[in-house]
């Protein structure tokens, strides 16, 4: 197996949504290169990792000089992101991860990768997107954003002239594989600059992510929150606790399953013609809202209103809620958007 690493004096653009949701977290751009699509039969022959350090970029590489050596590579793999907790990926949800979860089973590695350490871009793209694409290839959201590639092959190319390099040894086959995958890592943080024309306080809502503590620590992942009627719904894991418990007092519902690790809460919402709202001075502990609603005194926060979900609000009030129930942890934030 061969192992290369570059060191890229750049850095990551992060918009400063982005960095008070995400910015504690251990970021890693993943790409992988198989001989096929079934997980079943084809291996693992190449995975990119792009790691921010400090202010560069750190890429690496891992190369299967022959079929035979997928399980070195998935074990150096599976070192690398074993310390991430998020996986930055195009289309990975559905490729990439599913893939190497199932190399990592059939090699007999001791790994997996949750579905709630990704971030697709190529889903939030598709799904929250302010501008429709013919098509949602990479290279399309790369030419729309004006990215030049070197890399000429696509991925399917990439699998015949690995084949023909295992036949050949041919250098110049090996250079065009691994600059395919180089510049697909390369160019992920350049996607993920596409966020900021996005609204990503909604993105956070619907979507899993890790809760922010004062220690930072990753061990309460809130996994979806929904407005069905008159009810706030969060459901989500929490990894810090041993015991089951439940709660129906306050301005909440809560249980918590030690056997799942799953927790739910239910907060009923007040209506007040087309504003659903609840009220800070149900809750046992403060909360101090992160915006300013002239119309609305400072007791009430505000959830929906007409049609608009106020979801930096909700986000956050969600985040120092659980972390109040589950962790005992209370995060002081001052940002304001």
């Amino acid at each position: 197996m061969d192992y290369l690493e570059k060191v890229l004096p750049e850095s990551i653009f992060i918009s400063k949504s982005f960095q008070e949701y995400m910015g504690h977290l251990n970021c890693v751009f993943l790409d992988i290169e198989t001989t096929g699509i079934n997980s079943e039969f084809n291996k693992v022959i190449l995975a990119g990792v792009l790691i921010k350090q400090e202010n560069t970029l750190v890429s690496k590489q891992l190369f299967a000089e022959q079929k035979e050596e997928e399980k070195p590579l998935l074990n150096s793999l599976s070192e690398i992101l074993m310390k991430a907790d998020l996986i930055i990926n195009y289309n990975g949800s559905s490729f990439d991860i599913p893939f190497l979860n199932r190399r990592f089973q059939k090699n007999g590695i001791a790994f997996s990768i949750s579905r709630y350490m990704s971030l697709d871009l190529y889903r939030i793209i598709k799904k929250y997107g302010y501008i429709t694409f013919p098509d949602y290839k990479l290279k399309t959201i790369e030419k729309f954003l004006g990215i030049n590639r070197t890399d000429t092959i696509s991925g399917k190319e990439s699998v015949a002239l690995y084949n023909e390099y295992i036949k050949t040894q041919n250098s110049l086959l090996k250079e065009k594989i691994l600059l395919h995958n180089f510049e697909d890592i390369y160019y992920l943080p350049k996607i993920l600059e596409i966020i900021k024309k996005y609204d990503l306080h909604k993105i956070v809502f619907e979507n899993p992510r890790y809760l922010r503590t004062q220690e930072g620590h990753q061990k309460t992942i809130i996994l979806k929150n929904d407005i069905k009627k008159e009810h706030l719904l969060t459901r989500g894991l929490c990894f810090c606790k041993d015991k089951d418990h439940a709660s129906f007092t306050y301005g909440y519902d809560y249980s918590f399953s030690s056997h799942t690790s799953e927790f739910t809460i239910d907060i009923p919402l007040n209506k007040n013609k087309g504003l659903l709202y609840l009220s800070l001075q149900d809750f046992d502990f403060t909360y101090e809202k992160r915006l300013t609603f002239a119309h609305i005194p400072s007791h009430i926060l505000p959830v929906k209103e007409e049609d608009a979900i106020h979801y930096i609000e909700i986000n956050w009030f969600i985040n120092d809620l659980v972390a109040h129930i589950l962790t005992g942890d209370r995060l002081q934030v001052t940002g304001k958007k």
